[in-house]
Order: structure tokens, then sequence, then C-alpha cells
């Protein structure tokens, strides 16, 4: 239901979240595999109970995040972990090792550098005001924050070439 982000591992599995409905149904992780049926033909072969608003691969790791709206409640939960996408098995709880993940609002965004492994997450905070751009070491220590513009959602790695 409300499908929403996908990432297709290096092996051919497809990483699919769905949005739930927002009240009775939760965000909730699935990976698809390949049948022989046809060639573009995919089937669900793990439900993975873990909400997910976002993700990106890293190798054979997702790291994934969750911002879950709880109408009894009113509040959001958050949520981050990292997946071993050939196990199919959460291998970590979170990927913010130093507890600052506290300082996020509501995480928007993510993405790994792809050659320094530094985890970068942003935070829309209220959606109106400016958001936070915050970097992570690959063991999940926080290196820096910086203001964004409003709602920063994507980010882009940039490599000048020689002329």
């Amino acid at each position: 239901i409300n499908l929403h982000r996908l990432k297709v591992a290096r092996h051919g599995n497809i990483w699919v979240s769905s949005r739930g409905d927002y009240q009775s149904v939760g965000s909730n992780l699935y990976v698809l595999t390949k049948t022989d049926k046809t060639p573009w033909s995919y089937e669900v072969a793990k439900q993975m109970d873990i909400p997910c608003t976002n993700m990106t691969l890293k190798g054979d790791s997702l790291y994934v995040y969750s911002v879950e709206y709880n109408f009894e409640t009113q509040r959001n939960t958050v949520t981050y972990g990292i997946i071993d996408v050939n196990t199919r098995e959460m291998v970590s709880n979170s990927f913010i090792t130093d507890g600052t993940e506290n300082e996020i609002t509501i995480p928007y965004g993510i993405a790994i550098h792809p050659e320094t492994n530094d985890i970068y997450v942003t935070d829309a905070k209220n959606y109106v005001s400016s958001g936070v751009l915050h970097c992570y070491s690959p063991d999940g220590k926080k290196k820096w924050s910086v203001r964004t513009g409003d709602i920063p959602a994507h980010m882009a790695f940039y490599y000048p070439t020689e002329e």
C-alpha cells in the first residue's frame, strides 16, 4: 500500500518502501526477487516488518530511516538502521552511534559519499524554516552540520575533472 521509494541491490533484488495508510497500516519495507515467470516478473520475497521512509544503498548495506506519525499520541517516532541486503536482516538499529540523532527533528534525505563513505542526513525541521545537513563518519559519529534552505531532501556529489 502507498509504495514510495525503491533501491535495486547489485544482485538484482529490489527494496521497496511502503508508506502505509498513516492510520491503521504502518510503513514497511519489502524485498522483491525475480521470478522465472517473465523477464520482468518480481515477487515479494520478504516483508521486513521495519518502518522505512527513505533509504540508500552502499555495497551490501541498506541504510534506512523512518518517521512515523502516531495519531493517538500525535507524535513522530523516528528510527534508523542498517540492513544486510544479502541476509535480509537488520544488522544495526542505528547508523548514528554517538547519540546525536536526537538533534534531527525530521530526517528527510539520506546519502552516502561514494568515496569517503560519510553518511549525510538532511533535517526538514518544521517544513517551513531552514533545514540542516548533518554529516557522520562511516562509524556513525557526527562530523559537522550546516544550515540549508527549506525542506532539504537530496544531495549530489561533484567530482571536478582535470583539464
